[in-house]
């Protein structure tokens, strides 16, 4: 009887340590599995990031040209306008739009991110948002000094920004 007694106690016994075991390995599995998406949802964030610091440079490049552009004339504002007229035709503007809706059709895809990237998720948007912003002021009647305020210099604070951002994902990238 005792000997019957110790064998159901070592079976419980064993059957319990395999259930922790397998609790263990579930628990790891479901690390690992955590981790390769933060991995994969902070690759897609960097990729998002360098195609909107790209369309932020070119879109400064067309903004200081034209300003360039505006200040050699004898009458700046009318030559802006000239230029703002210039990229309207040639579809630089645009392009920079349906790139831009590119990339927010990239952003808007990412479902549900990890936790530790929630927040750098929503900052990307802002930096998405504001280049936008950019964008549009060559939509409307600007004034060389606003497009040098307002466009260039926020463009190029943009693209600091987005470098500086795009460090905050090295951790889960590399």
């Amino acid at each position: 009887m005792w000997k019957k007694v110790g064998t159901v106690l070592l079976l419980s016994t064993f059957l319990v340590g395999c259930s922790e075991i397998s609790n263990t390995v579930d628990d790891a599995k479901q690390q690992v599995n955590d981790v390769k998406n933060s991995v994969d949802y902070a690759g897609e964030l960097q990729g998002i990031a360098k195609d909107t610091a790209q369309v932020t440079s070119d879109l400064s490049s067309s903004l200081n040209e034209a300003a360039a552009k505006a200040r050699e004339s004898t009458n700046p504002e009318q030559a802006l306008d000239q230029q703002v007229e210039k990229l309207k035709e040639n579809g630089t503007i645009d392009q920079f739009n349906q790139e831009l809706d590119q990339i927010d059709q990239r952003l808007a895809g990412l479902e549900n991110p990890p936790q530790e990237l929630q927040n750098l998720s929503a900052k990307l948007e802002q930096f998405v948002n504001q280049s936008e912003d950019i964008t549009r002021l060559l939509e409307t009647d600007v004034s060389l000094d606003t497009l040098n305020r307002l466009g260039i210099e926020q463009a190029g604070k943009l693209q600091e920004a987005i470098t500086n951002w795009t460090s905050l994902l090295d951790p889960f990238t590399n």
